[in-house]
């Protein structure tokens, strides 16, 4: 059961949170939405491609890694370089 502000049964505090947050979407945002709607969705779709084509990457080095190993080169820097990375 929510908390009382008051003895009468209304709660003031739970009613102004949500008339602020029912009434700000409101601001501007048909208009904000028709005029951003088709950038964010290239951007969606450009993020997606990007994170597949990094995925994929990944998974085929790894795959060439297995089939061939090479050896471990400049050992120092790899053990720098895990160092800053944690």
């Amino acid at each position: 059961m929510p908390a009382r502000s008051s003895q009468s049964g209304t709660n003031v505090p739970g009613l102004s949170t949500r008339a602020v947050i029912h009434d700000i979407p409101r601001c501007g945002a048909a208009r904000r939405s028709a005029l951003l709607g088709r950038a964010e969705d290239l951007a969606g779709v450009f993020i997606v491609l990007m994170i597949a084509a990094s995925a994929t990457l990944a998974g085929w080095e790894s795959i060439q890694r297995l089939a061939d190993p090479q050896p471990t080169s400049n050992l120092g820097w790899v053990m720098v370089a895990a160092v800053v990375g944690f």
